[in-house]
């Protein structure tokens, strides 16, 4: 069976094809059934409504956009929102959204999944003890660039002492960010 074609990237080649639009324009239906949208594709499309559409390709990419909102604002109400529309996406700092797991053990090697923005090629990941004022630095071992405007950072780190620890990254040349620090625990 091939590979379901999606809207987005129909979308793209009708407006990079020439001879795509005017088979389309022609003949909508056919147009679109031979390019290979399949028909809830064909009807959004159709439909000329926005938020359909919008929705249609959200859903084929696999981003939600609730969510992502949630996650970047904290779910708080408009005025918290609006407030940190600001701050969401400042361009040139490292932005640490999620930490995960938070929960860690003792002495053993983990794998840790650091989710934000503004994440160069090689960053350092440090993992600070909140006690003892300690740090370990992580091994970053992979940087995505996910569909949802956000990175993933892999990090192996295997952590000495129990407790809160304070997580903090940087990019090569800068100094650690103090601004989106996150908690992990230790037991």
């Amino acid at each position: 069976m091939a590979k379901k074609k999606l809207m987005l990237d129909f979308l793209l080649d009708y407006v990079r094809d020439s001879k795509l639009r005017c088979k389309v324009l022609k003949a909508e239906q056919t147009g679109l059934r031979q390019y290979g949208l399949d028909a809830p594709q064909r009807l959004a499309l159709l439909s000329l409504d926005k938020a359909k559409i919008t929705d249609k390709i959200l859903q084929e990419i696999g981003v939600n956009l609730d969510a992502l909102r949630d996650e970047i604002w904290g779910g708080g109400t408009a005025i918290t929102a609006a407030l940190a529309v600001a701050s969401a996406y400042s361009e040139g700092r490292i932005h640490i959204r999620v930490v995960k797991p938070d929960q860690l053990r003792l002495g053993r090697t983990e794998t840790v999944s650091i989710r934000g923005q503004g994440f160069d090629k090689t960053p350092k990941v440090q993992f600070q003890h909140d006690a003892s004022g300690s740090a370990i630095d992580g091994r970053v071992t992979k940087v995505t660039c996910d569909v949802d405007v956000h990175q993933t950072l892999t990090v192996r780190v295997k952590l000495d002492q129990a407790g809160p620890w304070t997580v903090a990254a940087k990019n090569t040349g800068e100094d650690w960010n103090v601004l989106d620090q996150k908690k992990v625990t230790v037991a």
